[in-house]
């Protein structure tokens, strides 16, 4: 079988919140997971794989830390550990064809016979992370996404079986606690159907 790798894992993509989260756990608990916690496996075969807890640990120490080395680790060897392959789109679509479409929808895994491709549509940062066999990431990650409501447009059986819609107050909630983070150490701004609704300079 040919060896993957792949670029959401390495860097690309961080989720914090709750995704799927049973009823009755806090929406809001600060976890730190580097992909749909739905999609991922801890070692005790149980959902999700967490780096770590931003209401516990900088955010130095979840992105770098001990747990995010070694989920990297296993990117980088192939194995994808802590990936549940039967449920990640990811890693059920690998294919050798290049990217027709926008930046965004080019496949965030390849293998590495095609891993020119993933450089070309995913960025040459991700050449320094393989020739170097790098677990520990200089770079923030390129999109982080907020989970914290219970909130999804998908019914996804990996998570759930039922849309779920938050209401204004826990979406007001939600993004006041991400600001209450503070652990993006660039410039941040927020645009709601590109009118800008928030913006803070570093």
């Amino acid at each position: 079988m040919s060896r993957k790798y792949c670029s959401i894992g390495m860097g690309d993509w961080v989720e914090v919140g709750n995704t799927g989260a049973p009823d009755g756990t806090p929406i809001v608990n600060g976890d730190v997971y580097p992909c749909c916690p739905g999609w991922l496996l801890d070692k005790d075969g149980s959902d999700g794989y967490v780096f770590g807890n931003l209401f516990k640990e900088s955010w130095e120490d979840v992105w770098n830390g001990k747990r995010a080395k070694r989920f990297r680790e296993s990117i980088l060897s192939g194995d994808f550990t802590y990936c549940n392959d039967a449920v990640c789109p990811h890693l059920q679509n690998v294919h050798s064809n290049p990217n027709v479409g926008s930046d965004d929808s080019a496949p965030a895994v390849r293998k590495i016979e095609d891993i020119e491709l993933l450089y070309k549509e995913r960025g040459e940062h991700h050449r320094n992370i393989i020739e170097n066999n790098l677990v520990t990431m200089k770079h923030a990650p390129m999109v982080v996404k907020l989970d914290y409501d219970k909130s999804c447009n998908l019914s996804c059986p990996s998570c759930r079986v039922d849309l779920q819609t938050a209401n204004r107050e826990e979406l007001v909630l939600a993004f006041c606690d991400f600001l209450a983070f503070r652990f993006l150490s660039a410039s941040f701004s927020l645009t709601v159907f590109n009118f800008p609704v928030y913006s803070i300079q570093s």
